[in-house]
């Protein structure tokens, strides 16, 4: 995807604008995609600590587990 792209390329600060607006899209329009909006927290949770932003990493992380433990059984392997 283009923000792992610029991920990628170092730009850490377009990686995390795309990564910021898919998830605002998908949480509109899609907020079913449960899987796809806490895999883009955790990605956009990663820009953040490679932006030395951890508090905001640490806040992203732990809002993409709450999401993966309300709908995915225990075992799951995420």
């Amino acid at each position: 995807n283009l923000a792992s792209v610029y991920e990628g390329l170092e730009e850490y600060e377009k990686a995390r604008e795309v990564l910021e607006k898919s998830i605002a899209t998908y949480k509109k329009y899609y907020p079913q995609h449960y899987d796809d909006i806490g895999w883009g927290l955790t990605h956009l949770g990663n820009i953040y600590s490679k932006l030395a932003n951890y508090e905001k990493a640490k806040s992203l992380h732990d809002e993409s587990l709450a999401i993966y433990k309300k709908h995915l059984p225990a075992e799951h392997i995420r």
